[in-house]
């Protein structure tokens, strides 16, 4: 891992798993309110609320690909692709 000044490079990770931890440690302590969790989404959707519906199929297909579209300054088109070209320098003629 990077460093810079001494420190670790990005530790966002890391925070974002200790509080998965303390939610997987606390499901295996608590089974039950697992359930409870889930019975209460699906209450909320079934009353129509839309977050809880959004969570539901999140969790259930995986959440939908943010789609990108993007021009330049004037509404150009942005660089799409690239080209390379190879030049054998043994074949090539010099002035």
């Amino acid at each position: 891992m990077a460093t810079r000044g001494g420190q670790d490079g990005n530790n966002n990770a890391t925070k974002s798993k200790v509080w998965s931890d303390a939610l997987r440690k606390h499901i295996v302590q608590n089974p039950e309110e697992l359930e409870k969790a889930a019975k209460a989404i699906f209450a909320k959707a079934k009353d129509g609320d839309v977050a809880a519906m959004k969570e539901i199929g999140d969790r259930l297909e995986g959440k939908v690909a943010q789609r990108i579209e993007g021009a330049g300054e004037n509404g150009e088109h942005l660089f799409t692709g690239l080209t390379i070209e190879f030049v054998n320098s043994k074949n090539s003629t010099s002035e």
